[in-house]
């Protein structure tokens, strides 16, 4: 039987090896190579919601009238991370240009940032991103000609329900790529096998992957013998196919990094406990709790894949509003005098600071509301500040920490409480291997494209290239980073 010239026993086999790439997981046997001297570059995405500018703002240091480039305290909402000021650099104006630039209306604001934030590109449609997000062009790059890590990319997000928000991560134009929402599912990505099989179990396992190489072999020879017959639209979609098949071949040869360890008996009971959601009756403590286990839970399978090497992209999700909420005890009934609002949401609106016209939020000036906003900050960088603590312990070899080798991107789809894409409050923590001079605040001028900052984080993995979204906003890498 043939089908569009190809043959039935070539769409087997191809069946057959995609089939394949379902159980890879449990087939890698552990071939510790010798550590890459040169630690390779990692690369983390922290999605937050916004703050307030007026909390996240360095402060001067005593005797002085402002803070400068290296000479500054940390703002209000992040005492938990002065442990890390001198793996930081703060930003101040980086802005969204390529939104102020996009021709095509959002459906509403957050979508407006959410389709701009990691793609820096003009929308497709009122929904949706119009590009690839600098997560998946510097993945996609890393990984060719041939993969570096058995999964190119994740996107973790383990305490919130899909958003409809404009996605984050895009794999395409219009193509948004697929989060990781079951904290039990990315347990089972990691290699049940870390050196821990007897050696007849050891021989077992290159059996196996000795068998399915052979098969992806057969059904790549088969294809070299028909492809001369194919249409050209046939040729295109089969070569797509035997490149994908090319890649897992590869990718069971890749082995775990040496300084890898597979998430612990402590962190698999931590992943079962969070796989059960509190009672719908559960007080606010206990949801707080669980709210925590999960990005816990997020942030430490996270960066075990990066310390065993199984990828070098990610993009992690800060609990958002309606789950941070339970973290620092928020309840509306408590606050109805004189704090009228519905929610953390509502509250972040009517609470931010200054905006790009003068004006602030109806509740700034009320103390106690601009004081419960400021738990929300704190509860988003309390958890920034674990996921790098998390990093450091990880040792690399040389004296060095698994965070000396990454960079860690504090973004996200908004600024503030307006809605607003400029003057971002982002942060970088880590050098990415030395790349980046940390523990400085660089103010840029405002309206600089993040475009730009994307360029510089391509570079920084290695990605050679110059520009990034839309090149009409796009200057090149931004000044004054390295």
């Amino acid at each position: 039987m043939k089908i569009h010239g190809l043959s039935r026993r070539l769409l087997l086999q191809l069946a057959a090896a995609g089939a394949t790439s379902a159980m890879l997981p449990s087939l890698f046997a552990k071939k510790a190579r010798a550590a890459d001297p040169t630690f390779p570059t990692r690369i983390v995405f922290v999605y937050n919601m916004g703050t307030v500018r007026e909390f996240y703002n360095p402060i001067a240091t005593v005797g002085n009238p402002a803070p400068t480039e290296t000479s500054f305290e940390l703002g209000p909402i992040h005492d938990a991370l002065r442990p890390f000021k001198n793996d930081l650099v703060l930003t101040r104006g980086i802005s969204m240009a390529s939104q102020g630039a996009d021709p095509t209306d959002a459906d509403n604001a957050h979508i407006r940032g959410g389709t701009h934030a990691l793609t820096a590109a003009s929308r497709l449609t009122s929904s949706l991103a119009g590009g690839p997000s600098i997560d998946q062009t510097i993945a996609k790059a890393i990984n060719a000609p041939a993969p570096v890590t058995r999964y190119p990319s994740w996107d973790l997000d383990f305490t919130n329900a899909p958003d409809g928000e404009g996605g984050a991560s895009y794999i395409a134009a219009g193509q948004v790529n697929d989060r990781l929402y079951d904290a039990k599912g990315v347990l089972g990505k990691f290699p049940t096998d870390l050196g821990q099989q007897s050696d007849a179990e050891k021989a077992a396992i290159a059996a196996r992957i000795a068998r399915q190489q052979a098969s992806l072999d057969l059904a790549l020879g088969e294809y070299g013998n028909i492809k001369a017959r194919l249409s050209k639209a046939d040729k295109l979609k089969l070569e797509q196919h035997a490149q994908t098949i090319r890649d897992l071949r590869a990718q069971m040869q890749l082995g775990v990094s040496a300084a890898c360890q597979p998430p612990n008996a402590a962190l698999q009971a931590d992943v079962t406990t969070f796989d059960h959601s509190p009672v719908s009756n559960a007080s606010q403590t206990e949801r707080g709790a669980w709210v925590k286990l999960g990005w816990d839970v997020q942030a430490r399978l996270a960066v075990a894949a990066l310390a065993c090497d199984l990828t070098r992209v990610q993009v992690l999700h800060l609990p958002g509003y309606g789950s941070i909420d339970h973290v620092f005890g928020y309840q509306a009934a408590d606050y109805g005098n004189g704090l009228s609002h519905t929610d953390t949401h509502d509250l972040a609106h009517k609470c931010s600071g200054k905006d790009q016209y003068g004006g602030y939020g109806a509740l700034w000036s009320v103390p106690a509301a601009q004081e419960l906003i400021k738990q929300l900050d704190i509860a988003q960088a309390n958890m920034f500040a674990d996921l790098l603590s998390y990093l450091k312990a990880v040792p690399r070899g040389d004296g060095g920490t698994l965070l000396d080798s990454t960079v860690v991107v504090y973004c996200g789809q908004i600024a503030n409480g307006y809605h607003e894409t400029d003057d971002l409050p982002w942060i970088l923590a880590g050098s990415a291997n030395g790349y980046f001079r940390t523990g400085r605040f660089l103010q840029y001028a405002k309206g600089t494209a993040h475009n730009d900052l994307y360029v510089s984080l391509a570079n920084a993995m290695g990605v050679n290239i110059t520009s990034f979204g839309n090149p009409a906003v796009c200057k090149g890498p931004l000044s004054n980073l390295r």
